[in-house]
């Protein structure tokens, strides 16, 4: 009977080692849950960044696909980055304009038809560093918008950059350049160089806040 007891006692846990222990759970979850936090926060902006990314490539490709303008914008009014065709009229020998406004009731292919867009998550908003906060800089300045208008062989009219970041200070631009080859890169703020940079550029990579 004593070694049935014996047993049992040796086999459980008392109230005070079951404190304890969630005790010690507790403060290795309070530890752990800034790190965890800001990792999920980090792949949030950084998925984001390609996803933006690639919206810019597709337009270049679908301009040479389409042989016709391609332009990529910020819309202000929905927050998010758009590319479409620019035909704007009912056939595609009509000039482009360099707006998007679709004919209703004519085929995609005759007329202004979106190719990709890019929204941004909460937590990231659109704009570069403090000192210098322009969503857009450079590309083409047509009426009050800078716009990326890809042309059909693959070049770009002005090189620039659309930027995006957080109140961490984490930015992101997808870039533009050189016109002629219109090479769409990733970039990221280096705060501590004050200079924006590829991942792995100069041996760096990138350092996440």
């Amino acid at each position: 009977m004593s070694d049935r007891k014996s047993i049992g006692r040796a086999t459980g846990f008392t109230l005070v080692e079951m404190i304890v222990g969630v005790a010690i759970i507790g403060v290795l979850f309070t530890l752990g849950a800034p790190v965890v936090m800001r990792t999920i926060h980090t792949a949030k902006v950084s998925s984001v960044g390609y996803d933006c990314n690639i919206t810019v490539r597709r337009a270049k490709s679908e301009a040479i696909k389409k042989n016709s303008p391609v332009v990529v914008r910020y819309d202000s009014t929905y927050e998010l980055l758009t590319a479409f065709v620019d035909v704007h009229g009912a056939t595609v020998n009509d000039p482009p304009d360099y707006a998007f406004a679709p004919d209703a009731g004519v085929a995609p292919t005759a007329t202004d038809h979106e190719v990709s867009q890019c929204a941004l998550p909460a937590g990231v908003t659109w704009g570069g560093p403090t000192d210098d906060a322009d969503i857009t800089v450079g590309f083409t300045t047509v009426g009050t918008e800078k716009l990326a208008i890809f042309e059909p062989d693959g070049t770009v009219q002005d090189i620039g950059t659309f930027r995006f970041g957080d109140a961490r200070g984490n930015y992101l631009a997808i870039q533009v350049a050189p016109a002629a080859t219109a090479r769409v890169t990733l970039l990221k703020w280096d705060e501590e160089d004050t200079k924006w940079r590829e991942q792995g550029e100069e041996g760096k990579k990138w350092v996440w806040f």
